[in-house]
């Protein structure tokens, strides 16, 4: 995803958290999660705040989308 669209995942994060979100934290979480297709992160953050009362980090967005990207490639196979 791109720097843009972190900024949009982590703006959708602070509408449910109210944490605060600058530049700086955009650029932080991008290093992170640069490699992660953005509607996967959409959909790890959402299943993450369905599921899960603690504070989300990139890393709960990482490993959500490998099992939203692994349920995809499932689906299609079946």
């Amino acid at each position: 995803m791109d720097i843009r669209q972190t900024g949009m995942v982590l703006a959708f994060i602070s509408l449910i958290d109210n944490r605060a979100v600058s530049e700086e934290s955009i650029m932080a979480w991008h290093e992170l999660l640069r490699d992660v297709e953005f509607d996967d992160a959409k959909n790890a953050v959402t299943l993450h705040f369905k599921s899960s009362t603690d504070y989300i980090r990139p890393a709960h967005i990482i490993q959500g989308a490998r099992m939203v990207k692994m349920d995809r490639k499932k689906e299609q196979y079946e």
